[in-house]
């Protein structure tokens, strides 16, 4: 996307009001660390965009994802009605991480620091906060949650919204597009709620029910993406300070096939199987979608 989006000019890009893209988080890599991109992120390097619908189709993994998804809705700008499709019903059903990353406290003297990586004050490892973990990192009860993010930020008055609707089978794929074969779908809040996983959304057939989520943006709301936007979280302007798309991929992204580690191949993943299984997106219509064998997971392929 940003490889054919950055060179396109601002008033063209200005223009654009379709896109669909796949909603992986980006990798940056440095020679000792990695730094994730949100998707919301991304698209501050696309000042001018000005999207009437943004169609995401979800990563391979269900925590980034909805990571990412929360990221867009709380701070994503160059979209009026955002569309974020999901091949499974575990986005909204995992259970919490066994083993969380704990965050750790970049002030403190003891942890050996590297002047040249930039501190995030909007990244949760930047800085220890004691409610990160577990309350605040947990799944939350859905759309009404999102909802009330939305609404804080457009206000009430401009009547934002957020709908989530699934799929009453499981498949053919892209039946949850279609208004004829897919069911409004909300969660309530119970104790202890995004602790376990939720049978209801994981277990056998139920998982690979497909989910949408649609957001709009409030009546009246400015939604193009600026120039000099305030940062958010794992803000990529913030990462690479002043450095072009170009740069950055030349630096961070290609920086890994120049040094020789990892596969023999263009791809920038350091999965070991996401060569066998190359994101493909064949269509005719413009929601038509497939899935890639990675989205299932190898065990469900087996």
């Amino acid at each position: 996307m940003l490889n054919k989006l950055t060179a396109v000019p601002t008033d063209t890009l200005s223009k654009i009001r379709y896109l669909r893209v796949r909603g992986d988080m980006l990798t940056l890599t440095w020679p000792d660390h990695e730094y994730i991109v949100p998707l919301a992120s991304a698209f501050k390097l696309l000042p001018g965009l000005k999207l009437n619908t943004l169609t995401v189709l979800r990563g391979h993994v269900d925590l980034t994802s909805y990571d990412s998804l929360s990221v867009l809705i709380a701070d994503g700008d160059g979209w009026k009605e955002l569309r974020y499709i999901s091949h499974s019903s575990s986005l909204l059903g995992y259970g919490a991480p066994d083993d969380p990353i704990i965050p750790f406290d970049l002030n403190d003297p003891s942890i050996p620091q590297d002047p040249s990586i930039p501190r995030d004050p909007y990244d949760p490892i930047a800085s220890w906060d004691p409610n990160w973990w577990p309350p605040n990192y947990l799944r939350k009860p859905q759309p009404e949650f999102w909802r009330g993010v939305l609404t804080s930020r457009d206000g009430v008055s401009s009547n934002p919204s957020v709908a989530i609707y699934r799929s009453p089978k499981n498949g053919p794929v892209g039946r949850v597009i279609r208004e004829d074969s897919r069911l409004l779908f909300e969660q309530s809040d119970t104790t202890g709620f995004g602790l376990e996983e939720d049978a209801s959304l994981c277990a056998g057939p139920e998982r690979f029910k497909e989910l949408l989520i649609v957001a709009r943006r409030g009546h009246g709301v400015d939604y193009q993406v600026k120039k000099d936007s305030p940062f958010i979280w794992r803000d990529i302007r913030r990462a690479c300070p002043g450095m072009t798309w170009r740069e950055i991929k030349s630096k961070h992204i290609d920086m890994r096939s120049k040094s020789g580690g990892g596969s023999d191949s263009d791809s920038d993943s350091e999965d070991p199987f996401a060569d066998a299984f190359t994101d493909v997106d064949r269509w005719h219509d413009v929601d038509e979608y497939v899935w890639t064998p990675l989205h299932f997971g190898l065990s469900d392929l087996l």
